[in-house]
């Protein structure tokens, strides 16, 4: 690996260029687009690139108009109605758009104001137009476009004088041919040269390197056309939220099981309401009569519990029916739950279910406890559960009647008369959007989009798709996401398909727990096979049904934005430095030493005081600083590993522990594992999660010696004492292996202990053995390093590292050490350090307190800061 390329951080970003493959520092706009880009206003792709030749959409300007402006939202932004026909609710550019009413208009379509037109290319007329709107410039002399350009007739004549003061501003230039060509579409080159001029010392960087909570809806980079929800995850945490869905057990004499004989029931839907808590229906059979129930399950797992329906409410010309379902009985009361939908202000989770007497349709609110009739349907309508069911901003409700082929409309007064669109569909599931005044529908049979025009009542066009057995389709804000066995895709409203999930290699299984009996496979208890029915929350994580497990999981999905730097940390004290430092015994001699339970090969201390130690024997141990009494790290997580070459294999880290860490950038305690049978090094997160964070192949199994240390980036770097390597692990959680021959040149391990530093793109690496500090810096070309002999007499006993700084035991004193290798502070331990008793282990806490074990198992803490 000739370098590692590392992401600039929040705090460096003002000053630290961006790397863009496509854009070169000769190009006209690089200065501009390292200015937005500083500022969090524009920023590239996934892959790397900026793509300045890249045309934007009005939409995709507004939000980095509304950014660079640091404009806030419209009270109308939090309304059920938007301002623009042609702007939806749920729309992720409508407070953008919003906020920017009578600035960034169409100026040739005075005639529509109404109109957003969000997908149309932003013209460079509409665009220097309206930053002039915002900044409230006037004109100083008067300027003549027409002795400045020769197509100055395209100019609408209401964006004339605004175009004069943009010109005269200096943010609108015209071409060497001499036009100005004001109804060309503006690229996200000319976006960074005239928001730069614009808008020079405006937006700032938002503290802590964070997007602004207002730009949530939109890409928080600017980037065109791909929505957050889009983004294609780097890979997916999954954790399960509850087991025995749509299970109940009979109790019988033929069973083993304690629960009794295990009865599967079908599971119908799946929804969440506005808070994140999960809904579905469950349907069993009763002497062969389907019986729907509605169920819902908290946010974060626990009981699932049954929906009580027991409003009582008037018919429309029918007699009273009472929607009391008695025990959960619907279809004996004459109500049958089909589909969950939520509301189109996204705020009622509500109930699409047929009745049998008399034959119709209702929709019944789930928010509150009682199933409240909010609209109903046209007597002899019916749905199914293949069919699609959508409440509009005007209140009313379209559906799809599969079977008869057509497409219905109510509202809370009944039917609408002769709304009625007749369209012939596979009777295999239906999964739709509305956007503007198209209905979209996705027709899994014969996999065709379909876009329905909802004003005329007409088959605009139909799209074929391509993509094979399809399992699931659901929609998120503009786009339907499929899913086919492990892959999900997204599909946008041109037909157009792009990987979201590639396949299983992309998951993260959370702290896997043996639920079922070990003599069955376990990598199949775990393992997903396919996506049978999934939707979204509001974070924009993934929750779905699990058909073979029968049980509800979450994918929590991280992306390269979810990487944000975190600063080293730094020491705080409790109070002014003590004269002489106070120790106390914490665990007295003998406890763990070298005679009972093994040598101690690590030590930790994590934010809460808490000591955790590993011992030759592999056995890890917690000592809790408030009840004062050991326990054991159990249980011990489990993972499952797959790659393109390697079919899933169950890690179970209790096999082979063998390292313990803790990340004090983020307050995490990492654990290192080996697998023997496929030579695999895990690195594991155990607290405040349980996840494999670092998987790397074909190496043998940390030591004692090496260490794991963050960037602050979401990357790690850990060394091979004993092989003389160094690997760096991505975000991707893959493992790379720097070149030997570099890591040797710059990096020369001498086999003791080692601890590290990574910050602003430096390595910095302590070695005990050899009392050399070696830094490399691991974003250039070629490694940089400088290596420097630390001024310390005697042999190193304990080394540990936090925050800036080194700490080094050698003998009786203490040695705080920064990362160039000077010694800035000596402190004298020889009243707590009993005569010939060698400091074997060491952690320096963040509130300056170390942590000290000698050869004996005697744990001692030294205050050096007191009240």
């Amino acid at each position: 690996m000739a370098a590692w390329c590392g992401t600039a951080s929040a705090e460096t970003a003002a000053v630290e260029k961006r790397s863009f493959p496509d854009l070169t520092e000769s190009h006209w706009s690089y200065e501009a687009v390292q200015k937005m880009a500083a500022k969090q206003i524009i920023e590239g792709y996934q892959d790397g690139t900026f793509q300045p030749s890249r045309t934007l959409t009005r939409a995709e300007f507004a939000s980095l108009l509304y950014k660079a402006a640091q404009l806030s939202g419209t009270d109308s932004s939090a309304s059920s109605v938007s301002v623009f026909r042609d702007v939806d609710q749920a729309a992720w550019y409508k407070p953008f758009a919003e906020a920017l009413k009578g600035a960034f208009v169409q100026n040739q379509a005075q005639s529509e104001q109404d109109l957003f037109a969000p997908d149309s290319p932003a013209l460079r007329e509409d665009v220097a137009a309206a930053i002039v709107r915002i900044k409230k410039w006037s004109s100083s002399e008067q300027m003549q476009l027409k002795e400045r350009f020769k197509d100055v007739n395209s100019i609408a004549p209401s964006a004339v004088k605004d175009l004069e003061i943009a010109v005269e501003k200096g943010i609108l230039s015209g071409f060497e041919d001499g036009t100005v060509r004001a109804k060309s579409a503006l690229t996200r080159a000319e976006a960074a040269v005239m928001l730069a001029k614009a808008f020079p010392q405006d937006a700032p960087l938002p503290a802590g390197g964070a997007a602004s909570k207002t730009d949530s809806p939109a890409l928080s980079s600017g980037a065109a056309s791909i929505h957050k929800g889009a983004v294609q995850p780097l890979y997916a945490i999954v954790d399960t939220l509850a087991d025995d869905i749509a299970v109940t057990y009979s109790k019988d004499s033929g069973s083993s099981s304690s629960k009794g004989t295990r009865i599967n029931h079908e599971f119908n839907d799946l929804k969440l309401d506005a808070q994140n808590n999960i809904y579905f229906i469950q349907t069993e059979y009763y002497r062969g009569t389907p019986m729907p129930t509605v169920r819902s399950l908290d946010k974060n797992g626990g009981a699932i519990s049954t929906f009580k329906f027991s409003d009582t409410f008037n018919i429309s010309g029918t007699d009273k029916v009472n929607a009391n379902t008695k025990e959960q009985k619907p279809f004996v009361d004459g109500m049958v739950p089909v589909k969950l939908l939520l509301s189109s202000n996204q705020k009622d989770l509500q109930l699409a279910a047929n009745w049998n007497v008399p034959d119709f349709v209702s929709i019944q609110s789930l928010t509150g406890s009682t199933g409240k009739l909010v609209a109903q349907a046209d007597k002899g309508s019916s749905i199914a559960a293949q069919d699609f069911i959508i409440q509009l901003q005007d209140g009313d409700y379209i559906f799809s009647n599969s079977k008869k082929g057509y497409i219905g409309r109510f509202g809370s007064n009944g039917p609408k008369v002769d709304w009625t669109i007749n369209i012939a569909f596979s009777g295999k599931p239906l999964t739709a959007l509305v956007k503007d005044s198209g209905l979209y529908i996705l027709d899994q049979g014969t996999m065709v989009l379909m876009k329905v025009d909802l004003n005329t009542k007409q088959l605009i066009s139909k799209v074929f798709v391509k993509a094979d057995n399809i399992k699931f389709a659901t929609v998120r804000e503009d786009r339907f996401y499929i899913s086919q066995g492990k892959s999900i895709s997204t599909l946008d409203l041109e037909g157009k398909l792009e990987p979201f999930i590639d396949d299983g290699n992309q998951f993260v299984y959370n702290g896997l727990k043996l639920m079922y009996p070990v003599a069955l496979d376990p990598v199949s208890l775990y393992s997903i096979k396919e996506f049978t029915s999934f939707t979204f929350d509001s974070s924009g994580n993934l929750i779905f049904y699990d058909e073979e497990l029968r049980n509800i999981r979450r994918l929590r999905f991280i992306t390269n934005e979810d990487f944000k730097y975190v600063p080293l940390p730094r020491i705080i004290p409790v109070g002014p430095k003590l004269k002489v430092p106070e120790a106390e015994i914490l665990i007295k001699q003998g406890l763990y030493n070298e005679k009972t339970s093994g040598r101690i090969q690590q030590l930790i201390t994590d934010e809460h005081g808490n000591i955790w130690i590993k011992t030759e024997n592999q056995m890890i141990k917690i000592w809790s600083y408030d009840t004062k009494a050991w326990k054991d790290l159990s249980p011990y997580p489990t993972f499952v590993y797959e790659d393109e070459k390697q079919p899933p294999t169950l890690v179970k880290t209790a096999d082979n522990p063998d390292g313990i860490y803790f990340d004090e950038r983020n307050n995490y305690v990492l654990t290192s594992s080996w697998s023997k049978d496929i030579r695999l090094a895990i690195i594991n997160q155990i607290v405040p999660d349980i996840l494999a964070v670092g998987f790397i192949k074909d190496r043998e199994a940390l030591t004692e010696h090496d260490f794991v240390v963050s960037d602050g980036r979401g990357h790690m770097a850990v060394s091979d004492v004993k092989q003389g390597n160094l690997w760096i692990i991505d975000w991707d959680r893959q493992g790379v292996l720097a070149s030997p021959l570099e890591v040797g040149n710059h990096i020369r391990f001498s086999g003791g202990a080692t601890t590290a530093i990574w910050d602003s793109n430096k390595l910095t690496i302590l070695d005990a053995g050899s009392k050399q500090l070696t830094q490399v810096e691991l974003n250039s070309t070629q490694y940089k390093s400088s290596a420097k002999a630390l001024l310390i007499p005697d042999a190193i006993d304990s080394i540990c590292a936090y925050g800036e700084k080194f700490y080094v035991i050698s003998g009786k004193t203490l040695y705080h050490i920064d990362v160039n290798g000077n010694i800035l502070l000596k402190e004298d331990l020889s009243m707590h350090i009993k005569d010939k008793t060698r400091i074997v282990k060491m952690s320096m806490e963040s509130s300056g307190r170390l942590v000290i074990i000698d050869k004996d198992g005697a744990i001692q803490r030294i205050q050096f800061y007191g009240k």
